[in-house]
């Protein structure tokens, strides 16, 4: 050791810069999720890339054929071995499902793998294995906030209200200071149609963030949804103060204007929504009946046969056209919107095909 540290002592720095550099990186103790991640080690390659170029320079810097032959092999199989290494991994990170897989592999007990790869198949909409996983995720770890929170996200998207609200709970438990959690649990409320529940929800998610545009707009349609057009209005404009670019912002504020008979507000806000989303159909055929109440024929009649364009199964703007036409007498054209109507799954145009245009 005493002759090493006199001779190559860029060797001994080298190897303790690595293992010092290490060490305060391995996480004895966990801090936060991420345990294991390749970035750990960088800075620690600092201290044995020294020790090599130290090796690399002194051996090549011998005249003696031996060494110069030994460094060069030394370094060909560093080399190789690492370029074969680098090509095992390459089937792992094809995306994130192989990834999170191989470290359950290795790590079976790890409550961020499964949760990591719960939210690929969340977002490739495979929710069983999404469920799957996120379940197992709260069996390693019956804390981990973010599980919960997203289980609960598929439960919500598939429809299972009470799941749904049972793992929001457990997360707003956890984390009570996360605002979108409250505004999914309320949308849950609003899906089993528990009204009260869901407003008080949506107003706890605005006082943890005031700032939050969405949850204004949730609220706003839970105003809309009861008939309190006045307070929609209201949110729908916070919800546009804090993100003015969003067309479904002003698609809402704009059925709200028209609710209350507010046309020419309700033309202004869909003309917002259809600048700031091109080929938003529903914005289209909702500024159309807004035209044809205030008498602007050409308009109106303008904006369906766009919408219909963009989406030709729009059987709302068949079905809102095709009562323009029979109040203005055109029963041929009436009837032929009508016939669409019903093709595309519009319910109530059916009794009035029967009524209006077979005599029944």
């Amino acid at each position: 050791m005493i002759y090493s540290l006199k001779y190559t002592r860029i060797i001994v720095f080298g190897v303790l810069f690595y293992f010092i550099a290490v060490i305060l990186n391995l996480q004895f103790v966990q801090v936060g999720h991420a345990i294991i991640a390749d970035r750990y080690t960088y800075l620690s390659y600092i201290g044995l890339l020294m020790a090599l170029y130290w090796i690399a320079d002194t051996s090549l810097s011998d005249k003696r054929l031996f060494s110069v032959r030994f460094s060069y092999l030394i370094f060909v199989l560093f080399f190789i071995m690492n370029v074969f290494l680098a090509y095992q991994r390459i089937p792992v990170w094809r995306n994130s499902e192989t990834l999170w897989s191989d470290v359950i592999e290795k790590i079976p007990t790890s409550a961020v793998a499964y949760n990591n790869r719960g939210l690929y198949y969340f977002g490739k909409e495979q929710y069983p294995q999404g469920l799957a996983d996120y379940t197992k995720a709260i069996e390693a770890n019956p804390k981990y906030f973010e599980a919960y929170f997203n289980r609960g996200g598929i439960y919500l998207n598939i429809n299972q209200y009470r799941q749904a609200i049972d793992d929001f709970s457990k997360a707003i438990a956890l984390n009570p200071n996360y605002s979108v959690t409250f505004r999914y649990r309320a949308d849950a409320y609003n899906g089993l149609g528990q009204l009260d529940s869901a407003m008080i929800d949506y107003n706890n998610a605005i006082q943890v963030n005031p700032d939050s545009p969405d949850a204004y707009c949730n609220r706003g349609n839970l105003y809309l949804k009861t008939g309190q057009f006045d307070q929609a209005i209201v949110d729908f404009k916070r919800a546009i103060d804090r993100k003015g670019n969003d067309a479904q912002y002003w698609f809402n504020l704009g059925i709200a204007y028209g609710n209350k008979g507010n046309f020419d507000e309700a033309i202004n806000c869909m003309t917002k929504a259809i600048e700031y989303h091109q080929g938003f159909y529903e914005a289209l055929t909702n500024r159309a009946m807004a035209e044809a109440s205030l008498g602007r024929q050409d308009a109106a009649l303008n904006d369906w046969a766009d919408a219909i364009r963009i989406n030709p199964e729009n059987q709302s703007a068949y079905f809102n056209r095709a009562m323009f036409f029979l109040n203005n007498g055109k029963k041929d054209l009436a009837c032929s919107d009508l016939q669409n109507a019903i093709k595309f799954g519009n319910t109530a145009a059916n009794a009035i095909y029967q009524k209006e245009c077979l005599g029944h």
